[in-house]
Formats: structure tokens, C-alpha cells, sequence
């Protein structure tokens, strides 16, 4: 059955109205019509049957469609871990691999961080045009993966800005090639069962200042054995390694 995100405005009663992109989705690409059925998420880790009762063009151009909701059910797809993903900014196009797997993984929120040694930079006033592309890549991997909950993708910032945004209580686990002694299963028996973040450095790594700002903030540098692991691998790894370790992945 197709699966469709909302937001949960767009639910009322026994109605849902998709947004204007996953009506187009629907319509034109999938080719669906009046009595089709379809899976629709609002983001609450709700999924709803609905079966379409209304597709087509409103008066502004924009595909419409409105379906009845017949069954609602919960999804149990999220971690029981709220994990934060904390990303140097990668060169090129890495960084839409790294959205789509941490998606598949179960991370809540995606903070991409500008750091000393990010090639990447975006242009004054592109990084909101950045994170809501990012955002897409996030959804249609929640969509792939079967997920009811879309994690957040912010704009790039300062790793400063990154730190400060995460919750209390929040632990920090900062995989980093200048620690050779304490091991991720080491941080892990530290863990008090709040959120999580990983830092992840760019291409090049953190700098032992950046290190030295995360430790400050109360960040645990591991290591990840003796490989160096390229940027999209790194945090795939350790956010696997958190899944399995809190048995998450059974």
C-alpha cells in the first residue's frame, strides 16, 4: 500500500488532506485514483488507512487529494534510543547518504555542522534551501523504511550552535581518531537511558580544539578501532553499534 506523510493539521475527523507534493506523488506518478487505498502518517507514530474519495486539480493548478479514514493503528518502528546525529558537513553529495541511512536507522533529529575542516560551505542564505532538501531525502527514507516519524534535518550550523541546541541530559559520544583507549562499549555502560547525540567530524576529522569544545560540553571521545573510517561511514557505524547495544536492533 503506498505511504504518504502529513502534517497533523492536515487530519480532521474521519478526513485527510495530503500536502500539495504527496498529492502530485499520488496523482501523477503513481497514477492513483477515487477508491484507491493508501497508508497516511502524520508524524505522530499514527498510521492511517484511508481509502481516496476526492483527486484532483485545484483552482490554483496544485493536485489535490482528500481520502476517509477507515482503520488507525500504531506503529512500534521507533527506537526506544532518541538518537541525534551530529555531521561535519561532507563534501558534494555525501551528505544525502547520510540523511537517508541515519533515516533507516531510527535518528530523531540530523544537525549538519559547519567545523574548521568542512570543505563544503554554503553560499549566505542557501542553508535553508539545503536542509529542506535534506528534509525530502529524510521523508522518503522514513517512507522506505517503514517508519511513522520523520527525523528533523536543521540547517547547517556552527558546532557552538550544535551543542547548545541539544536537550538536557543529553549524553555525547564523540568518535574521534586521537582516542585510542576508551571504546564505544565503554561510553555506552555510561549511558543513563536520555537522548544521545554523536559528533561526527568532516573529512579531515574534528580538530583537537573542536574535540576539546565537545569534552567541554560533557562529550566522550571513543575510538573506533584501529581503521580510519571515512565521514559517511563513521556515524553509520557508531548509530548502529547504539542500536544494538541498547537492543534496538532485536
Amino acid at each position: 500500500m503506498p505511504r504518504f506523510f502529513c502534517a497533523p493539521e492536515d487530519r480532521s475527523g474521519d478526513w485527510v488532506t495530503l500536502p500539495a507534493a504527496e498529492a502530485r506523488h499520488a496523482l501523477k506518478v503513481l497514477r492513483l485514483g477515487r477508491g484507491d487505498r493508501i497508508a497516511v502518517l502524520d508524524g505522530s507514530g499514527t498510521e492511517y488507512e484511508a481509502v481516496i474519495e476526492q483527486a484532483g486539480m485545484a483552482a490554483g493548478g496544485e493536485e489535490t487529494l482528500r481520502a476517509r479514514i477507515v482503520t488507525a493503528r500504531s506503529r512500534a518502528t521507533e527506537p526506544s534510543l532518541d538518537l541525534i546525529l551530529l555531521q561535519g558537513l561532507p563534501k558534494g553529495d555525501r551528505m544525502d547518504l547520510i540523511v537517508q541511512k541515519a533515516t533507516e536507522l531510527g535518528v530523531s533529529r540530523i544537525i549538519p555542522v559547519l567545523t574548521e575542516r568542512s570543505v563544503a560551505r554554503p553560499a549566505v542564505g542557501k542553508g535553508e534551501a539545503k536542509a529542506a532538501r535534506w528534509q525530502r531525502v529524510a521523508q522518503e527514507a522514513a517512507k522506505q523504511a517503514g517508519r511513522a516519524v520523520v527525523p528533523r534535518v536543521e540547517p547547517p550550523q556552527s558546532l557552538g550552535a550544535a551543542l547548545r541546541s541539544l536537550p538536557a541530559g543529553c549524553a555525547l559520544i564523540v568518535p574521534w581518531e586521537g582516542e585510542r583507549r576508551r571504546t564505544l562499549a565503554e561510553a555506552v555502560r555510561r549511558l543513563a537511558g536520555g537522548p544521545v547525540a554523536v559528533l561526527i567530524g568532516p573529512e579531515g576529522g574534528l580538530s583537537e580544539a573542536e574535540q576539546a569544545q565537545a569534552a567541554e560540553a560533557g562529550g566522550l571521545a571513543v575510538t573506533l578501532g584501529p581503521r580510519i573510517l571515512r565521514t559517511e561511514t563513521a556515524g553509520l557505524v557508531t548509530l548502529t553499534c547504539l542500536l544494538y547495544a541498547t537492543g534496538n536492533l532485536e
